[in-house]
């Protein structure tokens, strides 16, 4: 049984768009590196802070390998390696800078291993959550011209 395609508007399917949403996903993360204590609306538990980091990167990894592999005739959208590989480097630089940043926040730690090792697990789903993603969505693709570039 092959898994159900679905398709997007020609929005998704545009690099453009997801290199928007990893923008914003920065932002928003700078943002929250910068607030002296972060509200929580979450439920505590051993380790809660790990699972919101591995989250956070999940979602901002799956973006970047959206934006990267839907680039036309790139060397991304043809090579699954190099699209978790770019996320990886990437959550890698992404998590030691917000770990820096927090490290001037006043009521901030920062510099906390666990928490870009949480940054890297969450690089690293988010890569094969997108990969996952473009197996999917794929066969629903606008033809080229719909998508634009």
């Amino acid at each position: 049984m092959s898994a159900r395609r679905f398709t997007l508007p020609p929005l998704a399917y545009r690099p453009a768009f997801w290199w928007g949403c990893y923008a914003l996903w920065f932002a928003v993360l700078f943002g929250l590196s910068s607030i002296s204590k972060v509200p929580s609306g979450t439920p505590q538990f051993m380790l809660s802070d790990k699972f919101a980091h591995a989250a956070y990167f999940t979602a901002g990894s799956a973006a970047l390998a959206l934006a990267v592999a839907l680039r036309p005739g790139s060397r991304f959208s043809s090579n699954p390696l190099l699209v978790i590989s770019a996320c990886l480097l990437a959550a890698a630089l992404v998590g030691a800078f917000d770990e820096w940043h927090q490290s001037f926040t006043p009521g901030r730690s920062g510099n906390d291993l666990g928490d870009w090792v949480a940054d890297l697990v969450g690089g690293l789903l988010g890569a094969l959550l997108g990969r996952a993603a473009l197996r999917r969505l794929g066969r629903g693709a606008p033809a080229p011209a719909a998508a634009g570039r």
